[in-house]
C-alpha cells in the first residue's frame, strides 16, 4: 500500500460498503483515483474500533459502515411482596418472608407461589385470596415490562364459643374474617328433667361482649372468646307410692297421696316411708324398694325434675283349719299376692281326709288332696276328716 502510514496498532479491512462484504484492495498506480473510501479497522486487543478514512479504489465512494456490537437483551425491575406485609412467599423456589425486587430478563419465565393458611399468633391467621395478576397460588410469570406481584391475604381471627352446664351456644368455635360482624346465641336446655334461664354472656377479646343480651353481636378484631352461663330454675320433685294412697314422709312431715315439691337443684332432702302397712282385713303392704334406690329412708339431692316412688308388695293372709282328725299345711300366714300355694291334709289314725272348704278370691274347695290356690285376696282353707 504505497503511500499510506504504517498503523501499529490495527489491522485493516477493506469494506464494500453497499453489500458490507470484504474486498481484495489493490493499490497500485494508476488504478488510484480522487474520492475516499473507508476502512472498518479491527482494533487489536487494548485498542478502541473506529473506522478510518482512505483513498478510495477505482473512484468508489460511500458511507462510513461501522461494525455493529452485540446488544444486551432488556431487563425489567419486578418486586414480589405479599399484602399484609411479612409473610412467605417464594420466587423460583426461594422462600422470602420481605418484599423482593429481581432484575429478569424481559419475557423470562419465573415461578411465584406462596402457601395457606399462614400464622400469625395465637388466634391469627392469613388465608390467600389471590395473586394481583389473578393467577393461581403458583403459577408462573414472564413479565415484558417492570412489573409488582402481590399475593393478597384476609386475617381471620378465632372465635371461642363455651358455655357452662345448662345449655348450648352457637355458633361453634371457628376462624371468622377479620372485621366481621357475628351474633352470638345462647339456648338454654328446658325438658321433662331439667329447666334453666340464661344468665349472661363474659367475653374477651377486641370486639367481645359481656351481658346479658341474648343474642347478641360482637364485632372480630380479635381473637374473641365468649362464655355463655345458665342459672338452673327449681327441680319438680314427686314423691308417691305404688300402690297409691299408702303412708311416706318427707323431711318429717307425713303424707298419703303423690306430693310434687320445688326444691333448689341439689339441695339435700329426706324420703321415708314404714313397712308393713296395713291395707284392711287379711291385706298388708311390704316395702320392697325406692324407685331411685336407696334405704327405706334416706336423703335425696336432686339436680333435675325427679319423681321417687316407695314400692310395695301387696301380701293376703291365708288361713288355715282342720277339724278334729288330722293336720293341714302350710301353717297360717302372710303370702304374696298372685302366689301359688301348695295345701295338703294329713289325717290322723282312724281318720280319713274328707274335703277343702275354702273362701276368698283364688280358694279352693273340694276333695283334692293335696290341691293348689292362687293368692287373690285373703283366703281361708279349713280340711275336714272324717272318723273311720
Amino acid at each position: 500500500q504505497r503511500g499510506y502510514p504504517l498503523e501499529p496498532c490495527y489491522s485493516w479491512n477493506n469494506i464494500d460498503p453497499t453489500s458490507g462484504r470484504q474486498m481484495d484492495f489493490i493499490a497500485q498506480e494508476p488504478s488510484i483515483k480522487s474520492g475516499r473510501d473507508y476502512f472498518n479497522r479491527t482494533p487489536k486487543p487494548g485498542y478502541t474500533p473506529f473506522v478510518y478514512p482512505h483513498p478510495l479504489v477505482n473512484g468508489v465512494s460511500g458511507t462510513p459502515t461501522p461494525t455493529p456490537s452485540p446488544t444486551p437483551p432488556p431487563t425489567v425491575q419486578v418486586t414480589v411482596q405479599t399484602a399484609p406485609i411479612g409473610l412467605a412467599f417464594t420466587v423460583d423456589g426461594t422462600t422470602y418472608s420481605s418484599t423482593q425486587t429481581f432484575s429478569w430478563a424481559s419475557g423470562s419465565n419465573h415461578s411465584v407461589a406462596t402457601t395457606s393458611p399462614q400464622s400469625g399468633g395465637t388466634g391469627v391467621r392469613y388465608v390467600w385470596t389471590k395473586w394481583s395478576d389473578n393467577g393461581t397460588i403458583s403459577h408462573n410469570v414472564a413479565p415484558t415490562t417492570n412489573k409488582t406481584y402481590t399475593a393478597n391475604f384476609t386475617t381471620q381471627y378465632y372465635l371461642t364459643m363455651s358455655h357452662g352446664t345448662g345449655g348450648t351456644v352457637s355458633p361453634s368455635s371457628g376462624w371468622k374474617n377479620s372485621g366481621a360482624a357475628i351474633s352470638i346465641t345462647a339456648t338454654p336446655t328446658n325438658n321433662s328433667s331439667v329447666n334453666y334461664n340464661f344468665s349472661r354472656w363474659t367475653g374477651t377479646g377486641t370486639g367481645s361482649y359481656s351481658g346479658t343480651n341474648n343474642p347478641t353481636s360482637i364485632a372480630m378484631s380479635g381473637p374473641i372468646t365468649e362464655n355463655a352461663s345458665f342459672t338452673q330454675n327449681n327441680v319438680q320433685v314427686t314423691v308417691q307410692t305404688n300402690p297409691i294412697g299408702l303412708s311416706f314422709s318427707v323431711d318429717g312431715t307425713s303424707y298419703t297421696s303423690a306430693q310434687t315439691f320445688s326444691w333448689q337443684p341439689g339441695s339435700s332432702h329426706t324420703i321415708a316411708t314404714t313397712s308393713p302397712q296395713d291395707g284392711g282385713t287379711g291385706v298388708r303392704y311390704v316395702w320392697t324398694s325406692w324407685s331411685g334406690g336407696g334405704a327405706i329412708s334416706h336423703s335425696v339431692a336432686a339436680s333435675t325434675n325427679k319423681t321417687y316412688t316407695a314400692n310395695f308388695g301387696t301380701q293376703y293372709y291365708l288361713t288355715m283349719s282342720h277339724n278334729t282328725g288330722g293336720t293341714v299345711t302350710p301353717a297360717s300366714g302372710w303370702k304374696a299376692s298372685g302366689a301359688t300355694i301348695s295345701i295338703s291334709a294329713t289325717p290322723s289314725s282312724l281318720y280319713h281326709f274328707t274335703n277343702w272348704t275354702g273362701t276368698g278370691t283364688g280358694s279352693y274347695s273340694g276333695t283334692n288332696n293335696p290341691a293348689s290356690i292362687a293368692m287373690g285376696g285373703p283366703i281361708t282353707e279349713t280340711a275336714t276328716f272324717t272318723h273311720n
